[in-house]
């Protein structure tokens, strides 16, 4: 027998042929990815940064490897094709702008400090903005709401009263492995973990609302970006940040 279909208790005249062929997650596989990824988030800060405090762009470097490898995995196993990652462009773009221009505001409004120049900027911009930001964004924001979701969960035209509940689980999903990742982090172990939280909601809101992963992904680069441009050492949104 097939669990998980969306037809199990309906007529097969009310049956499309599309729901037909979008299984929605089993609630054991979901916790399953769901537990893992929080603990990959909470160990990778733990052990590299509280425990060995090794500087961001040393950090990066077994992040991007232990949490990309992770990702790999599940994306594997996942019936996820690119298309439904990248998929539904033109309200991708939409739902960018209007989640940049509110995390944006939150960058802005912190301290500043010196930005690198020349080839360090270049370098940043590529390892701090784009790498940083792409796995954050696909591990805090996408992957959570495709364990809850499934990949094809937009294509199935589900009611509103279904996207509001499945979305609100996602959501939650979501927070749970952002606030399990930043919790690694000594930084976050008092009130900027609200701020983490906040701006977090919102990017994955831009997945939510717009039905597309990409939406998420590239928001949280251009607040990586951002970030980067404003200074790393007084900006939250890239730990590692060391007290002397």
């Amino acid at each position: 027998m097939r669990q998980g279909l969306t037809w199990l208790n309906r007529p097969a005249a009310q049956t499309s042929n599309l729901e037909l062929m979008v299984p929605k997650p089993e609630i054991r596989h979901a916790l399953t990815w769901l537990a893992l990824a929080a603990l990959v988030g909470f160990l990778v800060p733990a052990v590299f940064s509280t425990g060995l405090r090794w500087s961001r762009p040393w950090f990066l470097v077994p992040y991007v490897a232990i949490a990309g490898a992770f990702l790999f995995l599940y994306f594997r196993r996942a019936p996820v094709s690119l298309g439904q990652l990248t998929g539904r462009w033109p309200t991708a773009l939409a739902g960018t702008a209007a989640a940049s221009f509110l995390v944006l505001g939150n960058v802005q409004g912190q301290p500043a400090s010196a930005a690198p120049e020349g080839a360090q900027l270049a370098l940043a911009l590529a390892w701090v903005g784009v790498a940083y930001g792409a796995i954050d964004g696909l591990l805090l924001n996408v992957m959570p709401v495709l364990a809850v979701q499934g990949p094809g969960f937009y294509a199935s035209n589900p009611s509103w009263k279904e996207r509001l509940g499945r979305g609100l689980v996602a959501l939650a999903a979501s927070l749970l492995v952002t606030v399990a990742y930043h919790a690694g982090y000594a930084e976050f172990h008092g009130p900027k973990m609200l701020a983490v939280i906040i701006g977090n909601a919102i990017i994955t809101s831009s997945y939510l609302l717009t039905g597309s992963p990409l939406a998420a992904v590239a928001t949280h680069v251009i607040m990586h970006t951002a970030a980067v441009f404003h200074g790393m050492e007084t900006t939250l949104q890239l730990p590692p940040h060391y007290e002397s």
